[in-house]
């Protein structure tokens, strides 16, 4: 399927009617989640299992300082949603910095820019991967962040090449995302504007070098184990009450005992030259 395919798709999945997706407890707490592992990112490989009262009481610790010690910094937060992760951001990165969010959907956006103070950033509906970046110029980003929407992504390369273009030299990319299996067949995962419905860290891993970005590290062997049958959904989103597994229509309602990864790559040159 082709890019234009997958963008198609992805836009009608995430717009004004799913913003409810987002608010949910366990989606939020995901979004934590992957904000405590960027932080604390070492490459060490061992297996823990999350839910959502220890990821809500759960500070950083051991903060990779290669990363992310210098101050103020300045964030891209790439497929960024109604703003989950960037509001984990702010509330866990101890540095003063800036946030700039990317999604391809205006709906989310709208949400995002309402939800996010504006003395943090804004977020922007564009296409980074449109032949002219959509129109998106910024180049002088410390940090990038992609959480949980790598497999939406028909060329993973691409756009690891496309982030490092926004990257100051020294900069870093860090994703989160599946490693070794989907919530998703195949087939159903194409209906769903997944462009991956197997994803592994050594897939993430081997892009992000073919794209230039050195110094990777790895962490996996962890999974987000979800709740269960939860009462917090929000009212009027049609899911109260129900299992998780139940959600056959929604993206990420599978996630539940999946293992999941932590890539990260650092800009190391400054000849990206990605038509």
């Amino acid at each position: 399927m082709s890019r234009q395919h997958f963008n198609e798709l992805n836009q009608k999945a995430w717009n004004k009617d799913s913003v409810g997706k987002f608010e949910n407890p366990e989606f939020i707490a995901l979004s934590r989640l992957s904000v405590l592992k960027y932080l604390s990112i070492d490459g060490t490989h061992s297996p823990s299992e999350y839910r959502l009262a220890d990821v809500n009481s759960a500070k950083p610790k051991d903060i990779n300082n290669d990363i992310w010690s210098k101050t103020p910094l300045k964030i891209l937060d790439f497929a960024c949603g109604a703003g989950n992760v960037s509001l984990a951001l702010i509330d866990l990165l101890p540095n003063d910095f800036t946030i700039t969010g990317l999604d391809i959907s205006n709906d989310i956006v709208e949400v995002y820019n309402e939800k996010i103070p504006s003395k943090y950033g804004h977020a922007l509906g564009l296409d980074l991967m449109a032949d002219d970046f959509g129109g998106f110029k910024e180049k002088d980003f410390d940090i990038a962040v992609c959480t949980m929407s790598l497999h939406h992504i028909p060329d993973i390369g691409l756009l690891a090449e496309r982030i490092a273009g926004t990257l100051k030299v020294g900069g870093w990319f860090l994703v989160m995302d599946f490693d070794g299996h989907s919530p998703h067949t195949e087939q159903d995962a194409k209906e769903k504007g997944i462009a991956h419905h197997s994803l592994n860290a050594e897939m993430i891993s081997k892009c992000f070098t073919e794209a230039g970005l050195g110094k990777v590290i790895v962490e996996r062997g962890f999974k987000y184990v979800f709740g269960g049958a939860d009462p917090s959904w929000p009212h009027g989103s049609g899911h109260e009450g129900k299992n998780a597994s139940e959600h056959g229509n929604d993206h990420h309602i599978h996630l539940e005992n999946l293992t999941l990864c932590v890539v990260a790559g650092q800009k190391t040159r400054d000849d990206y030259h990605v038509i």
